[in-house]
């Protein structure tokens, strides 16, 4: 099971901090680990078809102020250990959402 968001305490400042994503145990409710490396909040998570990998997608680094025109953000995780693959950079804008391709072989 995996969430993701912002460590914001309020609505309004959300967009301020860095977003976090938390990877659970479904069957015991145990947090495994937190994976860091978003540098705003967190919009997408999903997991690769053969459950290897996660993808997510967010708000990147820009200006202060809550905006579209900020650069969004993609990171490649590791699902068992929560390292970082890498970061897909080129959105001009927030990722609202990432999907993987049925084979497990591009991002979109």
């Amino acid at each position: 099971l995996v969430s993701g968001g912002d460590r914001s305490g309020s609505e309004e400042d959300s967009w301020y901090n860095p977003g976090e994503i938390l990877v659970w145990d479904a069957a015991t409710g145990v947090k495994l680990f937190e994976l860091k490396g978003h540098s705003q909040r967190v919009t997408s998570v999903v997991w690769s078809p053969d459950g290897t990998k996660l993808v997510s997608g967010g708000d990147g680094s820009g200006s202060v102020t809550y905006s579209w025109d900020n650069p969004g953000e993609i990171l490649v995780w590791d699902a068992a250990t929560g390292v970082k693959f890498f970061e897909l950079k080129g959105h001009s804008q927030r990722v609202t959402s990432v999907v993987w391709s049925p084979d497990g072989t591009k991002l979109a």
